[in-house]
């Protein structure tokens, strides 16, 4: 006899047996026996309808369908009248009849509330006092005093019946009394509720006869409480406690005075009652004098959530254990501020650098725990580990641990993931979150000593042509597009920036700065991120200008032509006010490209805000000294790279008398700056002279374009598919610029030669004297082109 398949067995196994049973040729398990009629015409009797072919042949039209219900009365004809009577009786009688009795509902006693000489009954007054006792017991407010007071003060009178005869049988108590037990409320047999008073002295007796008595007695009665209660009840009962313990496995022991009454099962089935002292919560682990004090504060003035003590978090409050810090040498440790914090350093636990680390006797934060800290629920830990990091990256561009650090620090951190990181916490919808974010990514991302430097040098001879930044990643030429995808951890390891705008920064940083009010220092940490990206390279630009809104949102904020100057500095709010930083942006945009330099200089915005800080002097912008120098400064420096390339050539000719007028400045600023001797010496702020070099740098620009001729520009139009146009500078404005800039250089030659050695190596002295030689050299570039050659001695002789 074959066996029949199991559950687990495989497909395959199954159907090997199959061919084991048929080349077996056994019998089947199961046959298939047709039920036919009495009559013997072969008819199948509870089959469908057949069509008979030789009676649809006698007949002209289709055979006619007999209906089942006709086919069951007639059936019933052939029955005797009282089994069809007995079958097919659907009186009322018949149905109560069939009636179960669930269960005996004779013994529930019924609630009826208690008459009051009034109306309706009394109103109980629920004060809050006892909200502190309603989180340790887990019932509601009314529960609460529903206990307290009893169910006759509430209107309720309440009885649980005792157990009948029937239990003894086995039968399960109702299920109302068992939700009456659940709740917790006790009644004596007469009916009337137990008070809380009177149970805890019934319960006390309990403790006390329990105590009294040996375990052989406690033994024999349990088995007489079994026998009466019956096994079916007894198991009822502990397997409601299993799933209680199940649900709750810490042990819940019933405290009553100085003792307490543990249940406990044993391997033989049998609850054994032990009794213990009480667990003292100050006996457990040493409580704190100051948390002692807080407790009872907490509980004096019913604070929010200070209602229970908690031992595992008191213990933190305790001293930590003398001993050395371990065998972690290596792992270097950093303060709040971002500073080194030695191993050796015995710093006091009150300046909050003792944590819940793997190394409390250590003090500070190393690298893994600040990463840690950064992915925390809790906001304020996120932000300060943010805005630690942001601290230690800035100290390490400045090259604080270069001698305390093995490797490079910030090598180390990009390749943790913290790019990663910082962009997913960039996400955040929490405020806080996201600006700490934004200064640690312009902290990764800006040197400030570098972008310094990057000034001076674009003040030199050919400065603005600064040179691609982007990292040059060979590319697999297999040709194979799964080799060529990257992902966004693996570009950010060949190249950060690409890697940042690969998972698009762009767009949350114009969310950011559209939607949010953000503060002043988290707006320049924006700006100086989208600077850097802008130097990357041409691409990294383009994706800035085409970035959908994010320029027109920073000339509207941080780019008018109009503004109101503050009482205070420095201001909260710099929406609406003119910033250096932005102007900056663009400057470094328009050095990118000339398309980009023309998309720019399409907008009118961008046009008049350059005009109007340009055409006004710094000490009369309403704004801070330097900020108004750096604003002048880099407007400047924007329309120089314009003019280079051929673009904006009409805004010298609207700028032509404030271009004069600081032309005719530059005689004076040399005299203050290189006195002759007997002359009274004045100080000249490094700023001023620092402005002085775009406006020769712009003055360099002016004199290359209005130096070609018609027929250059032709020529270059006919090679270039791109429409350029006709610059507006002619050379008789350069001229007519260049007289002051003659009698500069003139009076620099004489004052050099009465100047210290000393003197003559002030960075200000040899950078100017730079701009001024190299606005010479542009002109001397094209002069013999443009002028005769005994125009040219002459001019040699005059400042000979």
């Amino acid at each position: 006899m074959q066996r029949r398949p199991k559950p687990g067995e495989t497909e395959k196994e199954i159907l090997l047996r199959q061919r084991e049973f048929l080349a077996s040729k056994g019998p089947p398990g199961a046959q298939l026996v047709a039920f036919r009629s009495s009559d013997g015409d072969g008819r199948i009797a509870n089959a469908r309808d057949v069509v008979d072919l030789n009676a649809f042949e006698q007949k002209t039209g289709p055979p006619r369908k007999r209906s089942k219900f006709k086919e069951e009365h007639s059936k019933l004809t052939d029955e005797a009248a009282a089994e069809t009577l007995d079958t097919h009786d659907y009186h009322i009688t018949r149905l109560l009849a069939d009636v179960v009795k669930e269960r005996d509902i004779g013994n529930v006693s019924s609630r009826e509330p208690v008459g009051a000489q009034r109306g309706f009954p009394s109103v109980v007054a629920i004060s809050g006092k006892s909200q502190g006792s309603r989180s340790r017991t887990e019932k509601s407010l009314f529960a609460l005093h529903f206990e307290q007071h009893g169910a006759a003060e509430f209107g309720v009178a309440r009885s649980i019946p005792t157990p009948s005869a029937d239990t003894s049988s086995g039968q399960t108590p109702p299920d109302d009394m068992m939700k009456d037990a659940e709740s917790g409320c006790h009644s004596m047999a007469g009916g009337q509720p137990i008070p809380g008073e009177d149970m805890a002295r019934i319960h006390e007796e309990n403790v006390q006869r329990l105590a009294g008595m040996l375990p052989e007695e406690i033994s024999s009665e349990q088995a007489k409480l079994e026998q009466t209660l019956g096994p079916d009840l007894v198991a009822f009962l502990r397997g409601r406690r299993q799933k209680k313990e199940a649900a709750q496995p810490t042990i819940a022991d019933q405290i009553v005075g100085d003792k307490s009454v543990r249940h406990e099962t044993e391997n033989g089935g049998q609850t054994v009652v032990k009794i213990d002292a009480p667990s003292d919560p100050d006996s457990r682990s040493e409580v704190p004098t100051e948390a002692k004090e807080l407790q009872s504060q907490a509980n004096k003035h019913t604070w929010l959530h200070m209602d229970k003590t908690e031992m595992e978090k008191l213990e933190w409050m305790t001293d930590t254990t003398d001993g050395t810090v371990g065998d972690k040498d290596s792992t270097v440790r950093f303060g709040i501020e971002g500073s080194l914090i030695p191993r050796d350093s015995n710093l006091p636990v009150s300046l909050g650098l003792h944590h819940h680390g793997d190394d409390p006797q250590a003090a500070g934060y190393s690298l893994d725990e600040l990463f840690t800290m950064v992915r925390s629920s809790v906001t304020q830990q996120r932000v300060i580990a943010l805005q630690t990091l942001a601290k230690i990256v800035t100290k390490a561009w400045c090259g604080e641990f270069v001698d305390f650090v093995k490797g490079n620090l910030l090598q180390n951190l990009v390749d943790a993931g913290l790019p990663v990181m910082l962009r997913l916490s960039l996400d955040e919808p929490v405020e806080a979150v996201s600006l700490a974010t934004i200064q640690c990514l312009g902290s990764l991302l800006v040197e400030v000593h570098v972008e310094d430097l990057m000034d001076i040098v674009a003040c030199t001879w050919c400065g603005l042509s600064v040179p691609s930044l982007q990292v040059m990643v060979s590319t697999d030429d297999t040709g194979n597009e799964d080799s060529k995808r990257q992902t966004d951890f693996e570009v950010i390891q060949q190249d950060l920036i690409s890697g940042l705008l690969q998972m698009d920064l762009l767009p949350r940083l114009r969310y950011l700065l559209e939607v949010f009010h953000l503060p002043p220092s988290v707006v320049i940490s924006v700006l100086q991120i989208l600077t850097r990206i802008g130097r990357h390279s041409t691409e990294a630009a383009c994706k800035i200008v085409d970035c959908s809104r994010l320029l027109d949102t920073i000339v509207s904020q941080f780019l008018p032509c109009s503004w109101k100057s503050p009482d205070v500095w420095p201001v909260k709010d710099v929406y609406g006010m003119p910033c250096s930083h932005a102007v900056k942006l663009i400057c470094v945009l328009c050095a990118a490209g000339r398309n980009l330099a023309a998309k720019l200089m399409s907008m009118g915005s961008v046009v008049n805000a350059l005009m109007r800080y340009i055409s006004q002097q710094p000490s009369q912008m309403g704004l801070p000294d330097t900020e108004a120098l750096l604003l002048s400064m880099h407007s400047y420096r924007t329309l120089q790279s314009c003019i280079t390339y051929g673009i904006a050539s009409h805004c010298v000719s609207d700028l032509y008398p404030i271009l004069m007028q600081r032309m005719l400045e530059l005689n004076p600023l040399l005299s203050q700056l290189l006195p002759m001797p007997g002359s009274e010496s004045h100080r000249v702020s490094a700023s001023l002279v620092y402005l002085y070099c775009p406006i020769l740098g712009l003055m360099e620009s002016c004199v290359h374009v209005g130096a070609v001729s018609p027929d250059q520009l032709q020529s270059q139009k006919n090679d270039t598919e791109e429409q350029l146009a006709t610059p507006s500078i002619s050379w008789h404005q350069v001229m007519c610029l260049l007289d002051p800039i003659k009698l500069a250089v003139k009076s620099l030659g004489q004052r050099l030669i009465h100047q210290d050695f000393e003197k003559l190596q002030d960075g200000t002295v040899v950078l100017l004297c730079g701009c001024l030689f190299n606005v010479l050299a542009a002109y001397y570039s094209h002069f013999a082109s443009i002028v005769s050659q005994r125009q040219a001695v002459a001019f040699l002789t005059v400042i000979r």
